[in-house]
């Protein structure tokens, strides 16, 4: 993915304290401010609920796709146990994430082409679509999911910005700067990519996934939530012949 949100993630260089490791890679995640906010009781909520929904146990084998400082995972890893593995472009967040996940497994590379050698039981993706440049490009990222996922597993792809809404969440950010000449000043050349959720629906099936499913956010104070959506998605566990 080549856009200048890749630029801005890579600077990033997080402070993760030992006292409060969770609190503080929410933070580098991005997850901390008046728009975006959880507290990490919130944020162990809305995992556990992802996790139950994509059946994840203490067997399963977990990928994170934009896993940034690993906050997601570090969470699932506290609550599930299971194995843990992330991709993300930011070699500062990565190396957040490795940090504090010992036993996690790491790569930066691109979402169009995952390395790890293994599949997985679940993939997740949170907050991360919205950023990539195009629908193309995120289509290819959901045909290398659907590639990486073994028979049976799931995808589950969380705060995915809603093309019904699109008009209003822009204007809810604006809101938060002094003028909007300063809102468009700050994110020029940052655009947020949004989904039709029919159109999304058309492409997973497409791609081959089934029995797609939208769940609300779990936690209800999380402001974004008005304008996005998540969708869990299955591999069906015997191959099926795609004739679109």
């Amino acid at each position: 993915m080549h856009n200048d949100w890749q630029a801005v993630w890579s600077r990033k260089c997080p402070d993760v304290v030992t006292t409060d490791v969770l609190a503080s890679l929410i933070k580098a995640d991005g997850f901390d401010s008046g728009f975006s906010f959880y507290t990490p009781d919130d944020w162990l909520l809305m995992v556990g609920d992802a996790a139950d929904r994509a059946a994840v146990s203490r067997e399963s084998r977990v990928l994170e796709i934009g896993c940034g400082a690993g906050a997601f995972l570090y969470a699932l890893h506290q609550l599930r146990g299971c194995s843990v593995s992330g991709l993300d472009y930011s070699p500062a967040l990565l190396a957040a994430a490795s940090r504090h996940l010992l036993h996690g497994f790491f790569a930066s590379a691109e979402a169009t082409n995952i390395p790890f050698e293994t599949t997985f039981d679940s993939i997740f993706s949170h907050g991360v679509f919205f950023y990539f440049p195009d629908l193309a490009y995120a289509e290819s990222v959901l045909r290398e999911a659907h590639r990486k996922l073994k028979p049976g597993g799931f995808l589950c792809l969380m705060d995915m910005n809603d093309k019904a809404y699109e008009a209003a969440c822009l204007e809810e950010r604006r809101r938060m700067f002094s003028t909007p000449e300063e809102y468009e000043q700050k994110y020029k050349g940052l655009p947020h990519l949004f989904f039709d959720k029919d159109a999304l629906l058309d492409t997973l099936e497409r791609v081959g996934f089934t029995g797609m499913e939208f769940f609300p956010h779990r936690v209800k104070t999380y402001e974004p939530a008005r304008f996005r959506f998540n969708v869990i998605a299955a591999k069906p566990a015997v191959a099926t012949r795609n004739t679109k």
